[in-house]
């Protein structure tokens, strides 16, 4: 349900043609992530799946970023999803707009780890989903801050270097905020997974 109701979202942000493209290669590329982690009966082929579940799912999110012509540069944002649904200029809208366009990947991230999660559980119990969503989660979150780190060691190794705001500069700012928004937007989803497993578990006891 949660990647139902985003990829209409991106699709419309990153244009009428390209964002079904778009939307259709992320689709298959968590899928084929899902088979080769996960297997096609949805078990988990070994003890340390969830470790490697959660590099899979942030190395998908960087090939989803780079894959839909995104770059670490401010002269590559795609400024016309901004635009989309207004004719007046409107900051705080089109920024988030903007925004959200271009860290979708990780937005669809958040959204596919309660799925992934699921998948993964054998046992289809609350305590079961919530420990492995969790694991996966700080997983990622693990492998996100290691990029970051490395992105701020490498900006304030080469400070001084001609092209400190033209490469390490921007890489530096750009996994920052898609660190940040990966970190907010799996914290939502993942509590409206609990609630949402929760309610569906009460109902059947009802």
């Amino acid at each position: 349900m949660f990647l139902i109701s985003i990829a209409p979202i991106v699709a419309m942000l990153a244009g009428p043609i390209m964002g079904m493209l778009y939307v259709a290669a992320t689709y298959f590329l968590y899928d084929g992530l899902r088979g080769l982690l996960l297997g096609d009966d949805g078990d988990s082929r070994t003890r340390c799946s969830e470790t490697a579940l959660g590099a899979g799912l942030w190395l998908a999110s960087v090939v989803v970023f780079f894959g839909g012509g995104h770059a670490c540069s401010f002269d590559g944002l795609h400024f016309a999803s901004a635009f989309t649904g207004f004719r007046e200029f409107r900051f705080y809208v089109m920024g988030f707009l903007l925004g959200f366009e271009t860290w979708s990947g990780d937005v669809l991230l958040a959204a596919s780890v309660p799925l992934f999660a699921a998948l993964t559980a054998r046992k289809h119990t609350l305590e079961g989903f919530e420990r492995v969503t969790l694991r996966v989660s700080l997983k990622i979150a693990f492998f996100r801050a290691v990029a970051v780190a490395s992105a701020t060691l490498c900006a304030a190794l080469h400070r001084r270097h001609l092209m400190v705001w033209a490469i390490f500069a921007p890489k530096f700012v750009f996994d920052a905020i898609g660190s940040s928004v990966a970190d907010i937007t799996a914290f939502l989803f993942i509590t409206v997974a609990f609630r949402s497993f929760d309610a569906r578990r009460g109902t059947k006891r009802d």
